[in-house]
């Protein structure tokens, strides 16, 4: 369901918003701007249900108690304080990037493409560097591992610059250390994006009656990056410090996953290390042997105590070649296949 949410901001409500910006701007009617402020307000409110409820996610906090957790569920006042300050940094973030885009297209549309284009093209560059450029997700077909990385850095990039997505610091997304450097540099681009619209409209050969003066262009972007910075200083402030790493770190995707498989220690080790067969077996290659050594140490107790977790579906995950017990390996492979029939048997009945 997080991730429909994501797919609607990226193909719907941000280019719709940006859209209404730039619509607004050339009309200036209060049917243009009520229906974009709806917009921001809507999408302002999905990205930040999508961090929120990811981060109070038992799942989320289980599988990584280092990154989820921030929102703090023993106070009902801090926590609809830090819920309402998640809102407010997206909200001032889309309004920001969509004035300040809108503003630079009345020169040229074409800016905002050569923008997003630099954007997304020095954030490929910079996973190709780290290696991390191929996502976590276990396609086995390399070309259609490599379209659906490149969609989804795209994806993530777009929704970060837009809506300041605090999911997007996990490390097998952006990162904490890129997240917050496209923060920090985000107002510097806007106000250079103000610049290039108040200089385009003092040319002469240029009539633009309508156009807004140096001090609204200033006043506007100046006012909404110091609300986004007090709103993200207080939510600093209320959250538990030892989450303020998570937007420092400059830990890749397969760093993260070998980290939360080797240092696990939570009450469900077992089914809490199982997950890193949801990630792409290039991700966790350093740490096979001892991926290895725990799945055989593990899988006959397993079969004997049946937990929760031992079902069909992790079942499914588990590579044949890291299973060196022979007797098991059938037994899995013929579950398999059995669930295989059965679900095909299910989609001839319907």
């Amino acid at each position: 369901m997080l991730y429909i949410r994501c797919v609607e901001l990226f193909t719907e409500c941000i280019p719709s918003t940006l859209i209404q910006g730039i619509s607004f701007l050339s009309r200036r009617s209060p049917v243009a701007a009520i229906s974009l402020f709806l917009s921001v307000m809507t999408s302002a409110f999905i990205a930040a249900s999508v961090s929120i409820e990811k981060d109070v996610s038992e799942k989320s906090r289980q599988q990584d108690p280092t990154f989820y957790g921030w929102v703090p569920l023993g106070s009902m006042f801090r926590t609809c304080v830090v819920c309402l300050l998640v809102f407010l940094f997206s909200a001032c973030q889309l309004t920001l990037k969509v004035f300040a885009l809108a503003l630079c297209s009345l020169e040229s549309p074409k800016i905002i493409s050569l923008y997003l284009l630099i954007e997304i093209g020095s954030l490929l560059a910079l996973k190709i560097v780290r290696n991390d450029l191929l996502f976590y997700w276990p396609i086995r077909n390399k070309i259609a591992w490599c379209a659906a990385s490149l969609i989804i850095h795209t994806a993530c990039k777009c929704l970060l610059d837009f809506t300041g997505l605090l999911v997007l610091r996990q490390p097998e997304k952006l990162g904490g250390a890129y997240f917050t450097s496209v923060l920090l540099y985000s107002p510097l681009v806007c106000f250079y994006f103000g610049y290039r619209y108040l200089t385009y409209v003092s040319t002469p050969d240029v009539s633009t009656p309508d156009s807004f003066s140096a001090n609204i262009v200033y006043g506007v972007i100046g006012s909404l990056t110091a609300i986004q910075v007090a709103s993200i200083l207080l939510f600093l402030s209320i959250i538990d410090r030892k989450y303020w790493k998570s937007f420092t770190s400059f830990e890749t995707g397969r760093q993260a996953v070998c980290r939360r498989f080797l240092e696990c220690t939570q009450p469900d080790e077992d089914g809490i290390r199982l997950k890193v067969f949801k990630t792409h077996q290039d991700y966790w290659k350093p740490i096979e042997p001892s991926v290895r050594l725990w799945l055989n140490s593990r899988l006959t107790t397993w079969y004997k105590e049946t937990p929760e977790f031992w079902n069909p579906a992790t079942k499914a995950m588990i590579p044949d070649d890291l299973v060196d017990d022979l007797d098991l390996l059938k037994r899995i492979q013929t579950e398999r296949k059995q669930k295989k029939k059965k679900k095909k048997k299910n989609e001839n009945v319907k």
